[in-house]
């Protein structure tokens, strides 16, 4: 068994090892083995000899396998010198061997594959403050570290929200980097109607079994209510064919239904209103209060005396029209994201933009805890380098 289980994790077959001693050097007592070769046949060769990831495994699997029932093992960085395929197949060993054995087996790894590992092992972070030393033990193994491991900067963006215009999404990246969780979101994606962002949802659940790491996010304006939301679900995931087992298909259209439905929120808007409007709202409650910024003030007398009054979309289109002094519609389409960012900018200083972000700044806020990108309780603390144990409530985890 030993051998075996030695060979499959370093794919090579191994007839015999064991340990030798020699009269005279500074080492006299030596590991070998000896290995099956497709050229020169069976050879035999002392440890010296062997690979630094061939000897870690075989000192490994014998001390686990020859280890007293219920003992704690510690292994140190089993990673050093072991492509991925040998680490998967030690784990494999370890976890077989530590229910078999009731061993308690520690190791310690810089290992960005132990991520695969967390729903079968218990995985521990341990992060380190520069400014105290101390140090804090998490529970599960987060993007964040993933980062810190790496230093690949996408490892912590997970998130994908889809929302329905060029307004929205800079609506949502302007919340992103109030939240401080821009930098967990790798897209921020435009579908250009609400029929598409509901098409998604369903397209989504359908693809995929999870989807917890997507948000669609509506203006407000249509659908807004539960019952319209599931209406519109249920048109596009639904049974071509009747009289099919309930316990089969139905079941399954019921809960993709649920899981499409629970990807859609929406900006909480007054009295369905698109986002222009409430834009245009807010604005024109900030110039009477005397709080709007000079520029605001010139832009709203501006769009007031525009003759015959326009909807509070083509307000804003024309008023970027005429500040870009131009009829090519690039250029005006620049301008009037020049203006998205600074109405926004000026809105979310008002007393109404709170409540029209909130339902999308929790659902933000639940998807980065599930995917434990904001914050994580302790599981202990350690002493740190001056000996002093110190422990912290909570911690960043990016």
């Amino acid at each position: 068994m030993y051998l075996g289980k030695v060979g499959q994790m370093m794919s090579r077959t191994y007839p015999e090892a064991g340990f030798a001693k020699k009269e005279g050097g500074a080492l006299k007592d030596f590991m070998y083995a000896a290995s099956k070769d497709r050229t020169l046949g069976q050879i035999t060769y002392p440890s010296h000899y062997m690979g630094a990831g061939e000897q870690k495994i075989f000192e490994v699997v014998r001390a686990v396998l020859y280890a007293p029932k219920g003992a704690m093992i510690l292994i140190e960085e089993p990673e050093v010198s072991l492509h991925n395929k040998a680490m998967d197949d030690l784990l494999i060993f370890l976890d077989e061997q530590a229910q078999k054995k009731e061993l308690q087996i520690i190791i310690s790894t810089h290992w960005l594959g132990i991520k695969a590992w967390t729903e079968k092992i218990s995985v521990f972070s341990l992060h380190v403050n520069e400014q105290t030393d101390a140090v804090t033990c998490n529970k599960d193994f987060n993007p964040a570290d993933q980062f810190a491991m790496s230093g690949d900067r996408s490892d912590v963006k997970k998130l994908t929200v889809w929302v329905e215009d060029e307004l929205a999404k800079r609506i949502v990246d302007h919340l992103a980097n109030e939240m401080n969780v821009k930098k967990f979101i790798k897209k921020i994606g435009v579908a250009y109607s609400a029929n598409n962002l509901f098409s998604m949802a369903a397209g989504l659940v359908i693809d995929r079994e999870v989807v917890d790491d997507v948000l669609i996010v509506g203006d407000g304006d249509v659908a807004t209510s539960p019952q319209e939301k599931a209406k519109r679900i249920e048109s596009l995931i639904d049974l071509v064919v009747e009289g099919v087992p309930v316990d089969g298909p139905r079941a399954w259209v019921a809960k993709k239904r649920v899981t499409a439905l629970g990807l859609v929120t929406e900006f909480a808007s007054p009295k369905e209103k698109n986002p222009e409007e409430f834009f245009l709202a807010v604005a024109r409650n900030l110039v009477e209060l005397n709080k709007a910024p000079k520029w605001l003030r010139e832009d709203i007398t501006e769009i007031d005396s525009m003759q015959p009054v326009p909807s509070a979309k083509k307000a804003f289109y024309d008023l970027a029209k005429m500040k870009s002094d131009s009829d090519v519609p690039a250029q005006v389409t620049q301008e009037l994201g020049r203006l998205h960012t600074m109405l926004i900018q000026a809105i979310a200083e008002s007393d109404e933009w709170p409540a029209y972000v909130q339902p999308v700044k929790d659902r933000l806020i639940a998807m980065c805890r599930l995917h434990h990108l904001l914050k994580a309780e302790p599981v202990g603390s350690i002493q740190n380098g001056t000996g002093k144990t110190e422990s912290v409530d909570k911690v960043e985890t990016a």
